[in-house]
């Protein structure tokens, strides 16, 4: 991983994204937005608009990859149309931002049964190598700070952290064992981003995002064009008068809060089967330890003076269910004290109208 106090970069977890980035277009066929545009316009019942193009995003959006950030710049899909119901009936889904027009998320069902179907060649982990992990090698022992000449050997498990020799690995293991169980969890949900690269417009391959919140842009980016797909693991739900609200987390400990302002309150899973493809409640759907791939994700300043994250369109989160893997009990615990010490907070400021830290 990236040495003391830098930031760790995109492809210090995933390893270079650019051949992907380059082959996406070509893999999946390049008449997918044709046929997209073409229903649009030209839907039976729909009256006849007139075909303006598609709005420029922000500068870059069509750019080679950007290697000081370690991926590539993700264009924006916008339609210079004024917002119809047509639109649903259509299969299209976006978020209505007002004046600029939609920015599109999911592909029409019609669309996504003619692409190819991506599986992870792994198996059902992301394997990773020593060179995914670190652009240099290890030479701290992240037990007891011995500096070695040579690189040292690494956990077996995570490949994160490195050792001097097998008795600091054991005198480490109790402190160790969460944060390496934790990224045992993250390569079974990095699998599982797989099948979802379909059904978003946004996902150009299945290693189009981050999972660091500061890689998240400002609002006013956001607008500007700006877009950044996060995975981040659901931690509980926390006290909200009238909207869904929760706690979020990304593989770095930061926690954020993310507030859905989607009207409908419930979410639709992307899939080809009939039978899996039923809409459920927010509150039945999202389970603690779950992992969110939240599409086109951005920092908003809430009423509160607090910034989290704004979910305008349920469209944009993608639900990777983790139920079926065990969690140790002392990160359940630990995981809902967090969750009701922000929810009590919550509801302090809401309810009673204070602040108590």
């Amino acid at each position: 991983m990236a040495s003391r106090g830098q930031r760790p970069r995109f492809e210090d977890f995933y390893g270079s994204s650019e051949d992907e980035w380059r082959n996406s277009d070509s893999s999946r066929g390049h008449h997918s937005d044709q046929r997209e545009a073409k229903s649009a316009g030209e839907g039976q019942g729909c009256p006849p608009r007139e075909a303006k193009g598609d709005t420029a995003s922000a500068s870059g959006s069509n750019t080679a990859p950007d290697e000081s950030q370690g991926r590539a710049p993700r264009p924006v899909k916008r339609l210079s149309v004024a917002y119809d119901p047509w639109r649903r009936e259509l299969g299209l889904h976006g978020e209505y931002e007002g004046g600029a027009g939609f920015r599109i998320y999911r592909r029409a069902q019609d669309v996504a049964e003619k692409m190819t179907i991506e599986t992870c060649p792994d198996g059902d982990k992301v394997k990773r190598s020593e060179q995914d992990l670190m652009s240099k090698p290890c030479t701290v022992c992240h037990w007891c700070g011995t500096v070695s000449s040579s690189p040292l050997k690494r956990c077996v498990r995570c490949l994160a952290v490195s050792y001097c020799n097998r008795q600091c690995q054991r005198q480490s293991f109790k402190s160790h064992k969460m944060y390496c169980w934790q990224f045992a969890r993250l390569d079974t949900a990095r699998a599982r981003v797989y099948p979802a690269v379909r059904f978003f417009h946004g996902l150009r391959h299945a290693k189009d995002y981050t999972v660091l919140l500061d890689d998240m842009p400002s609002e006013q980016q956001h607008k500007a064009g700006a877009t950044c797909n996060v995975l981040v693991e659901l931690m509980g739900q926390i006290f909200h008068p009238y909207r869904y609200s929760c706690l979020v987390t990304d593989l770095d400990g930061r926690m954020a809060r993310m507030i859905v302002h989607d009207e409908k309150g419930v979410y639709s899973h992307p899939s080809l089967d009939p039978g899996k493809c039923r809409v459920t409640s927010l509150e039945a759907c999202l389970k603690p330890a779950d992992y969110l791939l939240l599409l086109g994700a951005y920092w908003h300043q809430f009423g509160d003076g607090v910034p989290g994250i704004r979910i305008n369109d349920l469209d944009s989160v993608y639900i990777i269910d983790m139920g079926d893997l065990d969690m140790p009990k002392d990160y359940t615990k630990t995981m809902e004290q967090i969750v009701r010490r922000a929810s009590t907070l919550s509801e302090n400021i809401w309810v009673k109208g204070i602040y108590r830290a």
